[in-house]
């Protein structure tokens, strides 16, 4: 996996965030890139059957 954009120290309190919520929860709302990442490389909301929204539009839609 090629990173296109550094990690930040913000990004580290996402990832402590999502994977404290993912076990537990049904959606978890945050930045698109967030849920790229745990979406798309690390198959995340299938492994936790938790649904991930990364913009608006998809969270609104997933709450519908």
């Amino acid at each position: 996996m090629t990173r296109k954009k550094p990690l930040t120290t913000n990004d580290w309190v996402d990832w402590s965030h999502a994977a404290a919520a993912l076990a537990y929860c049904d959606m978890f709302f945050t930045e698109r890139h967030l849920a790229h990442q745990l979406r798309q490389e690390l198959g995340a909301d299938k492994q936790y059957k938790c649904e991930v929204a990364g913009t608006l539009g998809e969270a609104l839609d997933t709450l519908q």
